[in-house]
């Protein structure tokens, strides 16, 4: 019997466009979703207990809407030009959200910390 076991990785985006993922629940991986690629859209997702990150992303035009991520150590992270983060609750203790790149859009995010 093997207990308390964490995955790598839950979903992997390898260098993949026009990726949509909906109504997503996954949990205790080190990454729940990582990866790669362009116009990439994560929408009602429960993203929970990533050991390292919850969303970890690289790319352009990816969004993430009505999203719950309460992270143990960090929660979304992106990498890329034109990001939407839309309907998000997070909280965790490390980082919330982490974005970097231009054409940014933050709207209805709540962290209460």
């Amino acid at each position: 019997m093997v207990i308390g076991v964490v995955k790598s990785v839950g979903i992997l985006i390898s260098n993949a466009s026009n990726v949509t993922i909906e109504d997503l629940v996954a949990r205790k991986y080190y990454y729940v979703v990582n990866g790669s690629g362009d116009n990439i859209r994560i929408i009602n997702a429960s993203l929970e207990k990533g050991l390292t990150a919850d969303l970890q992303l690289w790319g352009n035009n990816i969004s993430v809407y009505n999203a719950f991520v309460p992270s143990s150590g960090r929660g979304i992270i992106i990498i890329g030009d034109n990001i939407t983060i839309y309907k998000v609750n997070t909280f965790g203790d490390y980082i919330g959200i982490a974005v970097n790149g231009s054409q940014v859009k933050l709207e209805g995010v709540a962290n209460p910390g």
